[in-house]
């Protein structure tokens, strides 16, 4: 069951890169060939990704869409978004990547853009032609690929390196909490709540890519 809605979800996702290039063309922008995508499992921020070559072994630009996305529109709004990663000269959300992002139809703050109404028209045209995204019962049961899983894991240690001198701070803030004043206090909790959030789902992550 899963393993056949993996296939479907690659093909459909495949097949929105392919009908989505002449959009790219049309607005004078040209997607790499060597455009690879999937679905991975994400942090819960996180919509999607996009690696550029130096990161695959296959010399791809490796797009992973968070496998526990739902909506056509917000997978297609998401695919679009690191696409324009992908044909972009440099990285980032700069001036770059603004003007291809608004000549392809996306609207909004550059790190979290949406369909305008142009895109969203060509998203349910899409869905007409090739159905509804793909389901599963459940999305934590999406194995992760090779690649995602050495990412991952790369990216998860680097953060333990990082939330260790956080945690530390956390656990002197939890020390003073005691004689905190209320307001003082609340601030104190949001902060350490955040931290202990984070660690949370890098240990989450880890465990994903290691099954």
């Amino acid at each position: 069951m899963i393993d056949d809605v993996i296939t479907e979800r690659k093909a459909w996702l495949s097949n929105a890169v392919a009908e989505l290039r002449p959009l790219f063309n049309c607005a004078g922008y040209k997607v790499p060939e060597n455009v690879r995508v999937t679905c991975a499992r994400l942090g819960r921020r996180t919509s999607g990704c996009h690696y550029s070559p130096s990161w695959s072994s296959n010399g791809n630009h490796e797009i992973f869409i968070n496998c526990s996305i739902r909506s056509a529109h917000e997978v297609i709004s998401t695919l679009v978004h690191e696409m324009v990663h992908a044909s972009a000269a440099n990285t980032g959300h700069g001036k770059d990547f603004k003007k291809i992002a608004f000549a392809v139809g996306l609207i909004g703050p550059m790190q979290n853009t949406d369909a305008g109404p142009v895109l969203s028209r060509w998203i349910k045209k899409f869905v007409k032609r090739w159905g509804p995204y793909p389901l599963a019962q459940s999305s934590d049961m999406f194995p992760a690929d090779q690649f995602a899983r050495r990412h991952l894991l790369t990216r998860s240690e680097k953060w333990l390196v990082r939330l260790g001198g956080q945690l530390a701070s956390a656990r002197a803030t939890a020390a003073r909490m005691p004689e905190m004043p209320g307001s003082q206090l609340d601030k104190a909790v949001a902060e350490v709540k955040e931290i202990i959030g984070v660690w949370e789902q890098v240990l989450l992550q880890m465990e994903w890519a290691q099954k």
